[in-house]
C-alpha cells in the first residue's frame, strides 16, 4: 500500500513534468529535481504534503490538465489551482499547498454536514455553504505574519467600520456612494 507521503511525492513529480511540458521544456534532471525537493520540503512541512497525498488518495482532491489540483467536490474550473507559475523557472504557489490541505480536513465536515465545499470561489480561499448562505470563509495564509496583519485589519474594521462606499466586495462595488460608516 503506498503511503500518503509517497503519494504526494508521486505526484508532486508528475505534475512538474507536466508543467515543464506545458512550458516547451524538458524533465527536469535528477539533480535539479533534487535541488527543488529539497527547497520544497524546506518550506512546506510533511503534515501538509501528507495531507494533500491523503486527499489524492481518498479523491478529495483531483489532478487536472497535469499540474491543476483542486478539491474534488468542486466540480468548478477555477477551483482547481496550478501548483507552479513561472515561464523560465518553475515556482511552486507556497500558498496553495496549505490551501489544499485546509481543503483535505474540511471535506470530511462538509460531508457530515451536507455543506458545499469551494476553493477560491469569489477571490475567497475556502468557502463552506448550504444552497446559497455562506456559512464559512477560510483565509489561507502560509506564514503567521501574514495571518497576523490580517487579522489587525479585520480587528480595525471591526472597531472603526468601514466606508461602505469605497469598498468592493467579492469583486463587486456595493453601489453605495454615501461615505457612511457600517459595522
Amino acid at each position: 500500500m503506498i503511503s500518503d507521503l509517497d503519494r504526494f511525492d508521486t505526484t508532486f513529480k508528475e505534475c512538474v513534468t507536466a508543467f515543464l511540458k506545458s512550458r516547451g521544456r524538458q524533465p527536469m534532471e535528477p539533480a535539479a529535481f533534487s535541488k527543488l525537493r529539497k527547497q520544497f520540503e524546506a518550506r512546506i512541512p510533511t503534515i501538509i504534503r501528507r495531507l494533500i497525498g491523503h486527499g489524492l488518495g481518498t479523491a478529495e482532491l483531483r489532478v487536472s490538465r497535469g499540474y491543476f489540483v483542486g478539491p474534488a467536490c468542486d466540480g468548478r474550473r477555477a477551483s482547481c489551482q496550478y501548483l507552479f507559475n513561472g515561464k523560465e523557472i518553475l515556482h511552486p504557489c507556497w500558498e496553495l499547498y496549505v490551501q489544499l490541505a485546509e481543503a483535505v480536513r474540511l471535506v470530511p465536515l462538509a460531508q457530515e454536514l451536507g455543506l458545499r465545499l469551494k476553493m477560491e470561489a469569489r477571490l475567497m480561499d475556502l468557502t463552506l455553504s448550504r444552497g446559497r448562505e455562506l456559512l464559512m470563509y477560510v483565509e489561507v495564509k502560509r506564514k503567521a505574519k501574514q495571518a497576523q496583519a490580517l487579522l489587525d485589519d479585520i480587528r480595525r474594521w471591526g472597531n472603526d467600520g468601514v466606508a461602505v462606499g469605497s469598498v468592493a466586495l467579492m469583486g463587486t462595488n456595493l453601489g453605495v456612494d454615501a461615505p457612511e460608516t457600517r459595522r
